[in-house]
């Protein structure tokens, strides 16, 4: 099985992909062994969809 080694953009951890996974197909088409993880994608999503919520309103000081 081969494998292709690509260092994620945001956290720099080098991964090793596998020829089954999807990644893999992109990888090899651009011949480039950057990409962002499953962790730091899901990391970024998170961010935004918190940053789109609407803000809580300050309790009325006494």
């Amino acid at each position: 099985m081969n494998f292709i080694e690509a260092r994620c953009l945001m956290c720099g951890k080098v991964y090793q992909i596998a020829q089954d996974r999807q990644e893999f197909r992109k990888l090899d088409k651009q011949n480039s062994t950057t990409f962002i993880c499953h962790l730091c994608s899901n990391k970024v999503r998170y961010e935004a969809e918190e940053r789109d919520k609407p803000k809580k309103p300050l309790p009325p000081s006494s």
